[in-house]
């Protein structure tokens, strides 16, 4: 599949509606360039939720959204004590 900007879009508004909340550094690793983030933002599609912590605008808000957005501002390995 070619990766066009309608594209990029597309996906990133799929991947942020299966999520719930995404990280800049989400996107990465699924060929989708940060940019595409901020114009979503700047569109009023997506709104920033915390520091490096998105989601739709109007998406269901769930009963554990707030841990949700806490759990993926911190690192997957914490270093070791």
């Amino acid at each position: 599949m070619k990766k066009t900007p309608a594209n990029h879009r597309q996906r990133l508004m799929r991947l942020a509606s299966h999520r719930g909340t995404i990280r800049p550094r989400d996107l990465e690793p699924v060929g989708i360039p940060r940019t595409y983030l901020q114009r979503l933002v700047r569109e009023g599609t997506m709104e920033r939720v915390a520091r490096g912590v998105y989601r739709m605008v109007g998406g269901p808000a769930t009963r554990h959204a707030t841990l949700v957005e806490v759990a993926r501002r911190v690192p997957a390995e914490l270093p070791a004590s």
